[in-house]
């Protein structure tokens, strides 16, 4: 299972100090599709930053049942940015293997401690069972 959005079709933007689920063609959860138990999810996402009001972290979680009494979220990841990263675009890939099953909702979010918001352009999801 794969499920892309290409460069400049769906710009996302996220604001500050709020987790936000990613959208990717019009969607913010995604199931497994395969028969293992155990699936490794891959993401990559573009992300533009702010010329001013920069983040100092940009964290990603996986989520088990978005949206649902029965969330349950999982690979926290942060990104670190730098003040020579103002106005740039960046991609970040991140992978997490966790048991989901293939009829699981999965979801990501992605959350920021800056005071401009940053913008996700092109980006993915895959589900491999391991």
């Amino acid at each position: 299972m794969i499920d892309k959005v290409e460069s400049n079709k769906d710009k996302q933007a996220i604001a500050p100090n709020v987790g936000t689920k990613v959208r990717i063609n019009g969607k913010t959860s995604w199931k497994g599709a395969v028969r293992s138990r155990r699936i490794l999810w891959e993401t990559t996402v573009q992300v533009e930053l702010p010329s001013s009001g920069l983040p100092s972290t940009i964290r990603f979680r996986f989520c088990r049942y978005p949206g649902t009494a029965k969330a349950d979220y999982t690979g926290h990841f942060s990104y670190p940015v730098h003040p020579g990263m103002a106005g740039k675009t960046i991609w970040v890939t991140l992978s997490h293997s966790f048991i989901s099953g293939g009829k699981m909702p999965v979801g990501l979010y992605v959350d920021h401690d800056g005071k401009s918001s940053i913008v996700l352009d092109g980006r993915q999801i895959k589900a491999n069972g391991v």
